[in-house]
């Protein structure tokens, strides 16, 4: 009803004044592709995040993502031109207090994971690998970048190319689901987030697999360097 009295949401109810306050203040930057995308900025909303930049590629469809977030969320849609390549990011990512990706070009993935290390912003990688979707949290300084990962985890070759997104809308909306918690927690420091593992599921099988021990290498170029704090 219209003069009913909101109640307030499990997100203010489960977090101190001051997490709440760290989320509203905070930008997120959301590189946005696969469908993964809507689920994300409608949940990182609701949870308070206080601005959403996005950043999407391929055909615009911006309404979507208009609709799903609210009053209290500043959702900026800014265009990119990809070839520029992801160095046209870089001043974004001078703005914002994290990033998410859900890009379907893996050389812009692996571009964005250097930019990110190399600027010390915090990074959210999803991916569709074959029918397998991972997500993985990527921590300057503490967790491998994209490029000493993928190989840890058995994928040595990715296409050249963009790739389509999961056919199962519901693959989509559990990734969007689970980046957008480990934003919010990252963002609030809330729990435990762990930034040295890759998780994947198999919808077809059912099976979750999480894939540990990705630490930043200390030679690498890009994980090797020291982690700025946001």
């Amino acid at each position: 009803m219209e003069n009913e009295e909101r109640k307030p949401g499990l997100t203010a109810m489960s977090m101190s004044r001051h997490q709440l306050e760290a989320l509203r203040r905070s930008t997120v930057l959301v590189v946005a592709g696969a469908d993964a995308a809507l689920s994300l900025i409608e949940l990182l909303a609701e949870g308070g995040v206080g601005r959403i930049i996005l950043v999407q590629q391929g055909e615009k469809k911006c309404g979507r993502f208009q609709a799903v977030t609210s009053s209290d969320t500043s959702l900026e849609i800014r265009s990119y031109n990809e070839a520029e390549g992801v160095n046209a990011l870089e001043g974004l990512l001078a703005e914002v207090d994290l990033v998410v990706e859900t890009f379907l070009d893996w050389q812009i993935k692996l571009g964005l994971s250097d930019l990110a290390m190399r600027l010390g912003k915090a990074l959210i990688h999803s991916g569709v690998v074959g029918h397998r979707y991972q997500i993985y949290f990527i921590k300057p300084g503490k967790s491998a970048c994209l490029r000493c990962a993928l190989p840890g985890v058995g994928i040595e070759d990715f296409p050249l190319g963009a790739v389509a997104p999961h056919p199962i809308k519901a693959v989509e909306t559990w990734a969007g689901s689970l980046m957008a918690l480990d934003a919010i927690k990252y963002l609030a420091d809330l729990g435990v987030i762990q930034t040295t593992t890759l998780w994947r599921i198999d919808p077809l099988s059912g099976d979750i697999e999480a894939v540990r021990n990705l630490a930043s290498v200390k030679d690498c170029p890009d994980c090797g360097l020291p982690f700025k704090s946001h």
